[in-house]
């Protein structure tokens, strides 16, 4: 299973979270915040996920969480996860693959974006598996 990405960045909590957000838009995901003052992340179809699993191509459902907490000196620490243990089961075997490949290219995109705009952003846990 794998336990997602972390970053830590030196900056305000809402340019990172714009920053996170637009690298989440340009993979295709839609974005929203939840009620932890994170944001979700959802692209695919629920139903032709339930109806086909992971046989659903690219409407195969993936979802993922983003939690931004506050740290000291204007840090602020990042974590990349699924949004849950049965999103990251969903589809069997194929399916967990499919979302952990997924989380490894998002997690990319979101680093890479994060590095262009903050001086200081390092990465606080290990690249997913797979």
């Amino acid at each position: 299973m794998h336990k997602g990405r972390g970053f830590v960045v030196i900056g305000e909590q809402r340019d990172v979270a714009l920053v996170v957000s637009r690298a989440l838009r340009s993979s295709g995901y839609t974005i929203t915040r939840n009620d932890a003052g994170g944001l979700a992340a959802r692209r695919g179809s629920p139903l032709a996920t339930l109806l086909f699993g992971s046989l659903a191509g690219p409407a195969f459902e993936i979802r993922f969480t983003v939690d931004l907490v506050r740290g000291d000196a204007y840090a602020v620490h990042v974590h990349l996860g699924a949004a849950s243990s049965a999103d990251a089961l969903k589809g069997g075997l194929l399916g967990l693959r499919r979302t952990q490949s997924a989380l490894r290219e998002v997690a990319r995109a979101v680093e890479e974006s994060l590095r262009d705009h903050f001086a200081s952003c390092r990465s606080t846990t290990r690249a997913i598996a797979g």
